[in-house]
């Protein structure tokens, strides 16, 4: 884009000032239009990441949702208090499962099933809560 600029010199001057005025005019909405340009592709791009993030954050809840049988709703709420808390999600997710391993342990003949009821029983668990 070549930027012609012409004038007349005369004791008002005013067809320099015309074409003064007429060049800001002309930068202006060049510049105005790439700002729009730029701000609308950033703006395009945004919009996708954050649907790419929404989508991925719902896949996760819905698999730990079933990893965990919890319901999706609990489960929300559950990720809102390990983030307040500063812990990971799949963390509490992970320490879920341990817990449900030693209940399941615990429920078994034995020695072992012993031991874990008796640690069950000193957090004030009993067999019945176990199996409900």
């Amino acid at each position: 884009m070549a930027l012609r600029l012409m004038s007349e010199v005369g004791l008002d001057g005013s067809g320099f000032s015309t074409g003064l005025n007429k060049l800001e005019s002309s930068a202006h909405s060049a510049l105005s239009g790439l700002k729009g340009f730029f701000i609308g592709a950033i703006g395009v791009g945004t919009v996708e990441q954050a649907i790419s993030r929404t989508v991925e954050t719902a896949k996760e809840l819905v698999d730990t949702s079933k990893r965990l049988a919890i319901a999706p709703e609990q489960l929300q709420v559950l990720r809102q208090a390990a983030k307040q808390s500063g812990v990971e999600l799949e963390d509490v997710a992970h320490a879920f499962e341990k817990i449900d391993e030693a209940r399941q342990k615990a429920m078994l003949p034995g020695q072992e099933g012993q031991q874990f009821m008796g640690a069950f029983k000193e957090l004030g668990i009993g067999s019945e809560q176990l199996h409900g």
